[in-house]
């Protein structure tokens, strides 16, 4: 009986109530630069230290991160077209 019973019951897909969440890193930017203006006119101090060192931080950060990537891709580029230019060389004067 337990058999049939097996049988007749497929397994149904689980159903999860998952809602997406989305981060917008410039609208976050955007809005901590909103605070820091507004507490700078208010007079106020910011948690995160004064607005030069702050903004420096965040140019650092995104110039460390770029110019890094660049100077792998560049370094990869330059090996890969030296070593085919060596394998041209070496099929075509060899």
């Amino acid at each position: 009986m337990i058999l049939f019973k097996n049988l007749h019951n497929s397994n149904r897909n689980k159903q999860f109530n998952f809602v997406p969440r989305y981060y917008d890193e410039e609208k976050e930017q955007l809005n901590d630069r909103y605070k820091r203006i507004e507490a700078e006119l208010n007079g106020k101090s910011t948690l995160k230290g004064s607005f030069g060192s702050y903004r420096l931080k965040d140019k650092w950060k995104r110039n460390k991160n770029t110019s890094n990537f660049e100077k792998k891709s560049n370094v990869r580029l330059a090996f890969i077209t030296l070593l085919l230019f060596a394998l041209c060389y070496w099929m075509l004067y060899l």
